[in-house]
């Protein structure tokens, strides 16, 4: 029993030296390079976008859609398709349906751009996220968790490859008019790029869910 006691307390001593040794700063520095060294790539590419919107489970909503990085730095979307999955009706319950399609689709629309704001950061809020966010490195990731960041009851966990810099996946939950925001956003290579793959949602407020897909990357015409 004290061989137990005593291993494990020098294993807890370990973590917390280990803990101690991470240099925040300089972390956000290098993360920080690789972000923006990896921004200016996606930044040659356009890509297409799937997003499905399911509503108590049952899918209601295909949009197909065009994704590049514009002059702002930010992602901006072409809409291409949007598929209803039911049969259309007319009349007047026809219109009904429309609207509430329409609804349905805003609201995914700002929940996914509010989100957008976690993925696509400046450098000063990845510095923020750092210095601000409690850093822990776990056996061969970096874990980062933030609270009240963007949004005023949001809290974040990203994490990073340790060897490469990049990013492996992020949770968001955070706030939107006052409703819940879930996501889980998980990446990808593409080449030397490091790039999203697939963003599931979850709304609770609406009970909609959403999965957004990213693919057909494709570099810009010069």
């Amino acid at each position: 029993m004290k061989t137990i006691i005593i291993t494990t307390s020098v294993m807890l001593f370990l973590s917390s030296l280990l803990q101690a040794q991470v240099d925040k700063t300089q972390l956000a520095k290098n993360i920080k390079a690789r972000y923006s060294q990896n921004y200016a790539e996606i930044a040659k590419y356009t890509w297409q976008k799937q997003t499905q919107i399911f509503h108590s489970g049952e899918l209601k909503l295909t949009i197909d859609g065009e994704t590049s990085i514009g002059a702002n730095g930010k992602p901006v979307e072409q809409v291409t398709e949007k598929i209803s999955t039911g049969k259309e009706k007319r009349g007047l319950r026809g219109a009904i349906e429309k609207s509430e399609a329409d609804d349905m689709k805003e609201y995914v629309q700002k929940a996914a751009k509010l989100v957008s704001e976690y993925i696509f950061m400046n450098d000063s809020q990845m510095v923020k996220l750092f210095n601000k966010g409690t850093v822990s490195e776990l056996t061969n990731e970096l874990q980062v968790e933030a609270f009240d960041f963007l949004v005023k009851g949001d809290n974040l966990q990203f994490l990073y490859d340790m060897k490469t810099l990049e990013c492996v996946s992020q949770t968001v939950n955070t706030v939107m008019s006052g409703d819940k925001v879930n996501a889980q956003i998980l990446y990808k290579a593409l080449d030397d790029v490091n790039v999203v793959g697939k963003i599931t949602l979850d709304l609770p407020a609406k009970d909609l869910s959403v999965v957004i897909v990213d693919s057909q990357w494709a570099k810009k015409i010069q």
